[in-house]
């Protein structure tokens, strides 16, 4: 038996996404949590579905912080512990709560106390709102402390006007169908 004709895959090159940052956010019905992010008072936590914006926000957040000067500290439930505080942090970044282990709640609380310590903001995130998350009780406690949000996904519309977006951005042009 021969061989079949050697077909070759080409790679499309469509470039990067977007920077994730707050203008780059489609808020849909999440506007009054955008809102308090940009407000930037207190520490917040959101919670929500796969696709909600969390960690888009999160890392919008992170990018605000460096563009104003501030030294932000991010940690999520991949990264290996010890978690260490750096002085001069003013924002500390806390995403997939409910993934922490025993070692990473232990750190993630250590942060928050210095977060107090300090007069810096903690903004965390995660799919369960805090009264559901599966850690321990001051780690909870603290984390459902500020302002929670449920985060919404988009709608149906929302999602195919951004899909046309992106791929405008990206010089792609999209039938209504394939969208």
């Amino acid at each position: 038996m021969g061989a079949g004709p050697i077909t070759q895959q080409l790679p499309l090159r469509l470039g990067p996404g977007p920077a994730q940052s707050f203008k780059t956010f489609v808020a849909g019905d999440n506007a009054a949590a955008l809102a308090a992010l940009r407000a930037a008072a207190g520490s917040l936590y959101l919670w929500g579905p796969a696709g909600a914006g969390k960690s888009h926000l999160l890392c919008a957040a992170w990018r605000a912080a460096e563009e104003r000067g501030a030294l932000a500290l991010r940690f999520t439930a991949s990264m290996p512990t010890p978690w260490r505080w750096e002085d001069g942090t003013q924002l500390v970044l806390l995403d997939a709560c409910e993934r922490y282990d025993a070692a990473r709640q232990h750190a993630a609380f250590a942060l928050f106390v210095e977060a107090a310590t300090h007069g810096a903001m903690v903004l965390a995130a995660g799919r369960l709102p805090p009264v559901d998350l599966p850690l321990r009780e001051d780690l909870r406690t603290r984390l459902g402390g500020g302002l929670v949000f449920a985060l919404q996904p988009l709608a149906e519309a929302e999602v195919a006007a951004t899909l046309r977006c992106e791929a405008e951005r990206r010089g792609i042009a999209l039938a209504d169908e394939v969208i």
